[in-house]
């Protein structure tokens, strides 16, 4: 982490640049999960000799979430926007983009003003840009609609059994009245064989 700022303050302003970069995205965020996630990491941090990296620090919250990893950027780019930003000196915000003097624009919690701020930065290169999602991946087995859906068809399997049975003796049924006609129609009409 940085000198100029201590590990608390590098921490809030984690967590707001998240729920910050999660509004952007416009996607649903559980607040306590992500909290909490946040002071899991900062714990593991105090009790590491050393300052976690940036790095180290987003890998530890992604697996503690169960997201899916943060892809860093080696430069920034602006249809990577709105993207988690790591500067070495005023710590965590989030990049949202370019202005017209081509300058990058960072959004930072300021603790004191209770209030996000702008700053801009003429060459990205010093700073660390994750591309981040933090709304959990879909998956089908978890999903408690499918559960729901999956346990109402068990239930009524001998009902859907029939059903299935029922619509295949119908379309059976249909194909032979069908095959029936088209025999008579090109048969026995044609050559006036009615006694057939």
């Amino acid at each position: 982490m940085t000198a100029e700022l201590p590990s608390s303050t590098q921490m809030t302003r984690l967590l707001a640049a998240l729920l910050r970069l999660a509004e952007l995205q416009r996607e649903p965020v559980d607040r306590l999960a992500l909290q909490e996630a946040v002071q899991h990491v900062q714990a593991e941090n105090e009790n590491e000799s050393d300052s976690l990296a940036p790095t180290q620090q987003i890998t530890r919250l992604t697996r503690h979430l169960g997201l899916k990893p943060a892809r860093w950027l080696k430069t920034a780019d602006p249809s990577q926007v709105p993207a988690l930003v790591h500067d070495p000196i005023d710590g965590w915000g989030v990049l949202v983009g370019q202005n017209a003097q081509q300058q990058w624009v960072v959004l930072r919690w300021d603790e004191i003003k209770r209030a996000w701020s702008e700053g801009l930065h003429d060459d990205p290169q010093q700073l660390q840009i994750a591309k981040l999602r933090l709304s959990a991946p879909f998956e089908l087995g978890k999903s408690p609609v499918f559960a729901l859906i999956r346990t109402e068809i068990a239930a009524q399997k001998g009902r859907l059994i029939e059903a299935a049975a029922g619509g295949l003796i119908i379309g059976i049924l249909g194909l032979i009245t069908s095959f029936y006609s088209m025999q008579i129609y090109d048969r026995v009409i044609p050559t006036g064989a009615m006694q057939t």
